[in-house]
């Protein structure tokens, strides 16, 4: 898209201009950095290629520790159903029957999305299963899966019976009367049949399957294979000390709001994927601190206290200044940049004035100048191409923007003079002060990146539309969320990586996720049909179909993808940005880096 600079006077604000800068002139620091290969790294070593990337890197090494920060302050309750311990404590530790497959060639997926297609993984507890019909699933268990050696497990065999004990538990069947109180999609499944027909095979019947039963079963939100005997010895696995699970690491030590210890565990069944011969994981040990404050993570990585901030701890950096400064400072680190989907987007209330006219509700988005904004607030590195909610990195469930008709792609560009005379056709016209109407916006006061917020009330301001930021602290927007009491604009997301029938069922009506109250018939009855599809073509030719329709339909203004930014020292091999390895799968990742010791003592750490 070409970027349109308006004439005339520019529409911000002083404190927007301040926000904006001269940040194209000055240009990134990070950008030329992250190519530039520091003088300690001329060292000789063996070489090896990525069969993942064709590059030529240097060979893994075992030992030594990875440390990595963490910025949430992870509570020690039951993991099973414990939200975000699932995947900052128990993955590594325990595991699924499929992980995704780090050995994937990059080009059909980067691994630096929050989606995997159904090919895209690979066996893990289950070594592989099949699928005779659509509500049959038979699972071989992965024959030399150990729990590790501790009480009460003491290195005993995996075997399908614990597999069996476990989708019980998440299902609410066999000998437990409700699933527990957490999201897992296993009751939705309707076992009809779950058993272990021996040791090493487990069989499953559903009743009506979803198309994404499979998935379900190999990467379910919980899905993770927990020990029986603590479960029957404790009902949970709330104390840390009593978790034991198959994985590459063990938890050994966990100091509340300070930090989390894992060791390697020596007898892991998993080999790297791009390399099968070696035996994971590389590292000795996983230190994972605790450092809620970004100032203090940034900080600590340019002292060469930690190795790794990134998507998988939520140290990921969100801002492009941030980045710079850091590679201006350090330029010897890795910096690998991503698109996560968008942040800078706006639900609009549908079910009253003025939102409930879609002339209104074009007119907003005429009214952002996203080309100049991602030129000038995000440097040049945002993306401003319009996007449904559901990303273009499922590129078989999308319609993309260059097949928009040009109707559809004006309606999506800056126009502030169409935007103006939308708004006066809709009955709007400007009072006397000039204002057409006013609307709240709701945010709340802890959400991050609020420029973009400060810029669109500016350009709204432009065409007549008020917009007053009502800013609350997060219980008060939770809560109104929970109680559909976000009236007029409230934040959003958009062009998200997730599997598309969740993406979707955030606009239906009752969804807790439906911020602008939608309730469309077509709409609904699409997502309907998405859900009961019976072929992975015909799903994504109806999520193609209904994402395109709320495109058509305005119920978000759109606004750009800005970059995050992955950050690692000279001295991790094995990390090129990607963190993705299924749902709360973070820590299997660092089964998969290794530390260049000698590098790091001769760079003086």
């Amino acid at each position: 898209m070409k970027i349109r600079m308006q004439s005339g006077p520019c529409p911000w604000s002083r404190a927007a201009m301040v926000l904006l800068g001269v940040a194209l002139a000055a240009g990134l620091a990070w950008a030329a950095a992250a190519d530039e290969e520091p003088a300690a790294m001329t060292m000789e070593r063996e070489m090896v290629i990525d069969p993942t990337t064709g590059m030529e890197v240097p060979a893994p090494q075992y030992g030594g520790t990875l440390t990595a920060a963490n910025d949430r302050d992870i509570a020690n309750t039951d993991q099973s159903v414990g939200g975000l311990s699932a995947g900052y404590a128990n993955s590594g530790v325990v595991e699924k029957l499929g992980i995704g497959n780090w050995g994937i060639d990059r080009s059909i997926n980067p691994m630096s999305t929050e989606y995997l297609d159904i090919t895209h993984y690979t066996g893990a507890l289950a070594q592989s299963w099949e699928q005779p019909d659509p509500t049959t699933f038979i699972f071989t268990v992965r024959e030399n899966a150990r729990w590790h050696d501790k009480e009460p497990m003491n290195g005993r065999p995996l075997t399908a019976s614990d597999i069996v004990f476990n989708f019980q538990r998440l299902s609410g069947t066999g000998p437990f009367e409700e699933p527990p109180p957490n999201t897992s999609r296993m009751p939705q499944l309707n076992f009809t049949r779950l058993e272990a027909i021996d040791d090493g095979t487990v069989y499953i019947e559903i009743d009506t399957p979803p198309l994404d039963a499979l998935k379900v079963l190999i990467d379910d939100n919980f899905g993770f294979i927990l020990p029986p005997e603590v479960i029957k010895a404790n009902g949970d696995v709330a104390d840390w000390r009593t978790l034991v699970g198959t994985g590459p690491f063990m938890l050994v030590d966990w100091v509340e709001a300070e930090s989390l210890t894992f060791h390697k565990n020596p007898g892991y069944w998993g080999h790297d994927e791009k390399y099968p011969d070696n035996q994971l994981p590389y590292v000795d040990e996983v230190k994972v601190l605790i450092m809620p404050e970004s100032a203090t993570y940034i900080a600590a990585l340019r002292a060469g206290r930690i190795d790794y901030i990134g998507h998988n701890m939520s140290t990921h950096l969100s801002t492009i200044d941030e980045a710079d400064s850091l590679l201006r400072t350090n330029p010897e680190l890795r910096a690998n940049s991503y698109y996560f989907r968008s942040n800078q987007v706006f639900a609009m209330y549908v079910q009253d004035k003025p939102f409930d006219d879609i002339r209104v509700r074009q007119a907003m988005q005429m009214a952002l100048d996203n080309e100049t904004i991602a030129a000038t607030l995000y440097k040049g590195q945002a993306l401003a191409t319009p996007q449904g909610v559901v990303g273009r990195a499922l590129k078989d469930y999308v319609v993309p923007y260059e097949e928009w008709s040009p109707e559809l792609q004006h309606a999506y560009s800056y126009d502030p003079e169409g935007a103006e005379a939308l708004l006066d056709e809709a009955g709007y016209p400007r009072g006397d002060d000039g204002v057409r109407f006013k609307v709240p916006l709701q945010q709340s006061s802890t959400g991050p990146l609020q420029d973009y917020p400060a810029i669109a009330v500016e350009y709204w301001k432009a065409i007549g539309v008020e917009v007053v930021v009502d800013a609350v602290d997060g219980a008060e927007f939770v809560n109104r969320l929970d109680n559909g009491q976000l009236f007029g604009l409230s934040p959003a997301i958009s062009g998200t990586p997730y599997f598309p029938l969740d993406s979707l069922q955030w606009q239906e009506p009752g969804a807790k996720w439906n911020r602008g109250q939608f309730d469309d018939p077509v709409y609904n009855d699409l997502v309907k049909q998405a859900r009961e599809a019976t072929s992975y073509d015909e799903l994504k030719a109806l999520v193609r179909e209904a994402d395109h329709y709320l495109v058509q339909q305005h119920w978000y203004t759109w606004g750009p993808i800005a970059p995050n930014f992955n950050f690692s020292q000279p001295w991790v091999g094995g990390f090129n940005g990607d963190f993705y390895m299924g749902v709360w799968q973070k820590n299997q990742v660092f089964a998969r880096l290794w530390i260049d010791q000698a590098l790091k003592a001769e760079m003086g750490f």
